[in-house]
Order: C-alpha cells, then structure tokens, then sequence
C-alpha cells in the first residue's frame, strides 16, 4: 500500500516536471519567434533604408548630371550667338568696302586715282564658279572643252562654246558681294558644327 502511494507521488512528480518542461518549450519557442520577428524586420527596415539611399543618391546624380549638361548646353547656345554676332559685324564691314575697292585704282604709289576698268566675267566663268561653290561641283558636260591658244571651240557643241565666253554682266562688286554673303553662311555653319562637337565632347567626359 505504501509502495503504490509512493509510486503515484512520484509519477505526478514526473507529471508536474513534464508540464513544466513543456511550458518551458512553448515559452521558448515564443522566444525563439519573437527575436526572429525582430530580427526580420530589423533587416527589412535596414534593407529598405539602404535602398532609399541610394535612390536618393542616384536622384542626386541624375540632377546634377542634368544641370551640368544644360549648363554646357547653354554655354554652347551663347558661344554659338556670339560667334554669329561676329560674323555679322565682318561681314556688314566687308561689303560696307566693297564700293571703294572696286570703283577707283591708282596705277602707282604716287599716281592719281583713277577709274577701275571693266572686267568682263564670261558666263563660262560664271557657271565655274557657280559649280565650285554647288553640291556636286560642275559637270564635265556643263563646259565644253576649249581652245585656249586659238579661243575656239573644239568640241562639237560651238553654239555651247561660243555662250560660254559671252560677258556675262557680273562685275566685280557683284562676286564680292555673293563671296561675303557666302563666306558668312559657311562660317556660321563652321562655328556650329565646332559647337556641337565641343558639346558632345563634353558630355562624353562627364558621362555618368
């Protein structure tokens, strides 16, 4: 009788260290799910600022890249006005002088001025220097061959020939003025083009 009174005590012992250990487990297991908890949501913040980060970073980057860009874009602009200023203003002086030089001469350092003699422009010259200055340039066919020693045509188009060496009316002042309209519109091209090169070069150095 004492036996099985002893062996019940000790079997509810054992029940009672059983529950115990078993809450223990549950209450660690807790534990265990909170710090994990933590843990996660610790590094998904980090994660999540680290990601803000270098948006913001990358945001400054772009904008700074944007502004250096247009800066250089507007320095381009202002090279490009200032150097078509200039173009401009020589050319306004040149054909302000054309007058003077193609209207009087002196023969001499200490002779009188004198009339300019005419000089007669064939059209043949005129469609050379036409074609010279035009894409694609002159065409063989566009002046017949001739000969200069005896100032014959010797091609089989003489009616062609003989229009060629014809005055054409062009006078001096008049291919000054076409050369200083001219020369202006190719140097103008000229300073745009090295405008948009210097812009494209620098853009290419400071690429992100």
């Amino acid at each position: 009788m004492n036996f099985k009174k002893h062996l019940l005590a000790v079997l509810a012992i054992i029940a009672a260290v059983l529950a115990v250990v078993a809450i223990a487990q549950l209450g660690l297991s807790a534990i265990k799910q909170t710090s994990y908890d933590a843990g996660y949501n610790a590094a998904e913040a980090k994660q999540a600022t680290a990601v803000s980060n270098a948006l913001a970073e990358q945001q400054r980057t772009l904008q700074a890249e944007f502004k250096r860009q247009l800066t250089n874009a507007n320095n381009a602009v202002n090279a490009l006005r200032a150097a078509n200023r200039d173009i401009a203003t020589r050319e306004k002086q040149l054909l302000e002088r054309i007058d003077y030089v193609t209207t009087h001469y002196r023969p001499g350092p200490a002779a009188q001025l004198e009339p300019l003699p005419a000089c007669i422009f064939t059209d043949g010259f005129v469609s050379v220097y036409n074609g010279a200055i035009s894409p694609g340039g002159a065409t063989a066919a566009a002046m017949p061959a001739v000969d200069t020693a005896a100032g014959t045509d010797t091609t089989a188009g003489a009616t062609t020939a003989t229009h060629a060496l014809q005055p054409s009316g062009i006078e001096q002042r008049d291919i000054l003025h076409h050369i200083t309209g001219y020369g202006s519109r190719c140097q103008s091209i000229e300073a745009q083009l090295n405008q948009l090169l210097d812009y494209l070069e620098s853009i290419n150095k400071g690429a992100v």
